[in-house]
């Protein structure tokens, strides 16, 4: 059992309290032309075991139908608030809509693709510690015609900055106070990709390491048509690591940068033997073997196919 473990353990008492209070929470989701999965999203909220919620739809200029729907939904439902861009302006700006007009004392995401487990907000509020920056879950990837799996195999832990900057141990939604999340001025509308990852970070390096729970509390669904276009789809994840690593620069240390540079090196394709040996003695680790020779078999695989 890990420090952190006991730690929650120990204050169970204090959780519950947190609970008992029934604080407002906030739920803001962007939306653009997914009028059907948008509603699959909503029921999954409206059958929260906890309700004491708002949810605060924020629509990127939908052309399916679904401001008719929002408007039916909002008349019906008081907790529901609708806002709607006139044109579109990307994922953040529609999830800044909700940020700033939350009125909930906690605040967390969902996309509109996705779904909330039915304990979801209740567990969250339960495991909610004020000294930690944001509470995370794991979550299942549901894919169609395929058996469902969790991502995260590890129980619960805490999880701080140095880890975060190196991989994003935080999923992509969090549960955390509504003023932290706009003290650090919400989601960055100038990125294109990574967008979460980048929001944890400046969350976790203002208010300091946060917890991961071993439940899966979210359901992160990959049933998108073809059709279904993504902007940050379109940048190679190298050139948005490049970016994230270049906004965040002051955070690593040195031995830190040389450790995401290798990552971003293995990316592009370019992880040279010489590559493989420095991080093998940098970091005491075998594991960058496995790195060079996956690197080696796919850039063979690859060629192979080009004859």
């Amino acid at each position: 059992m890990s420090y952190g473990e006991l730690y929650l353990m120990m204050n169970k008492s204090k959780e519950i309290d947190v609970f008992e209070t029934r604080p407002l929470v906030s739920i803001y989701i962007p939306t653009h032309n997914r009028m059907v999965k948008l509603k699959r999203a909503l029921n999954s909220v409206f059958t929260q075991s906890y309700q004491n919620f708002e949810i605060l739809v924020c629509d990127d200029a939908s052309t399916d139908g679904t401001q008719s729907m929002m408007m039916k939904i909002v008349r019906e439902d008081s907790r529901v608030r609708y806002f709607k861009n006139l044109v579109s302006e990307g994922a953040c700006c529609a999830r800044n809509l909700g940020i700033f007009a939350a009125r909930g004392e906690f605040i967390t995401g969902l996309d509109d693709d996705d779904e909330f487990m039915p304990k979801r907000l209740e567990t969250l509020l339960k495991n909610w510690r004020d000294e930690y920056s944001f509470i995370c879950s794991n979550f299942i990837d549901r894919y169609p015609n395929r058996r469902d799996e969790i991502y995260y195999k590890k129980h619960i832990k805490i999880i701080n900055i140095e880890k975060l900057l190196h991989i994003n141990e935080a999923s992509n939604q969090v549960f955390t106070k509504t003023t932290r999340l706009r003290e650090i001025n919400g989601f960055d509308p100038t990125i294109r990709k990574l967008q979460d990852w980048d929001t944890w970070i400046r969350l976790c390096n203002a208010y300091g390491s946060f917890i991961r729970i071993k439940l899966p509390l979210y359901i992160l669904n990959h049933d998108h048509a073809s059709s279904e276009s993504r902007v940050s789809n379109n940048m190679p994840l190298y050139l948005a690591m490049e970016d994230l690593y270049e906004r965040n620069k002051n955070l690593y240390n040195q031995r830190a940068s040389k450790k995401f540079k290798f990552s971003i090196k293995r990316l592009k394709n370019e992880y040279l033997f010489m590559d493989m040996i420095d991080e093998m003695l940098e970091f005491v680790s075998i594991k960058p073997i496995y790195y060079y020779i996956k690197q080696y078999i796919k850039l063979i695989s690859s060629r192979n196919s080009q004859i």
